[in-house]
């Protein structure tokens, strides 16, 4: 399904901000520190945002999908972004919450191609069963694009 003809205005905004205040008590107790969940390994060998870049990546091309972290956390998060196309990465200044992350990520899609038609926003915060995401959305996102 993905192909650059089909999928040519379409973006993903990976949304990897936040500093996992809720979780936070939890993380403290099972690591000793502090540490976002979206960089903690909860299932498996990969921490939530790589489940959530391999989502992104099974319906769009690494290239186009923009991650937003935050500058706090560049350090935490480039371990999680080795070893595979980085697509693009954006610092936010400061955690404003989730609609100024997705704004941030919008923008920036916005001044890389104003063609942009469809975006497709994965917080990192939850936990997609494999494959359930692109199963659901692949054929329909071939044709919104067209």
């Amino acid at each position: 399904m993905k192909s650059s003809e089909t999928l040519r205005d379409v973006w993903s905004l990976v949304l990897a901000g936040g500093n996992g205040e809720r979780l936070g008590p939890l993380v403290q107790r099972w690591l000793g520190r502090h540490k976002p969940k979206q960089y903690c390994t909860f299932i498996g060998s990969r921490s939530m945002l790589q489940h959530t870049l391999d989502r992104s990546d099974r319906i769009i091309a690494a290239e186009q999908r923009v991650t937003i972290i935050a500058r706090d956390h560049a350090e935490e998060a480039h371990p999680h972004l080795l070893s595979r196309t980085p697509g693009q990465v954006v610092l936010q200044p400061a955690n404003r919450e989730t609609a100024a992350g997705i704004f941030l990520g919008l923008a920036h899609i916005r001044a890389q191609d104003p063609n942009a038609s469809v975006m497709i926003s994965l917080p990192t915060t939850s936990f997609t069963r494999k494959s359930s995401l692109s199963r659901r959305l692949a054929p329909s996102l071939g044709q919104l694009s067209r």
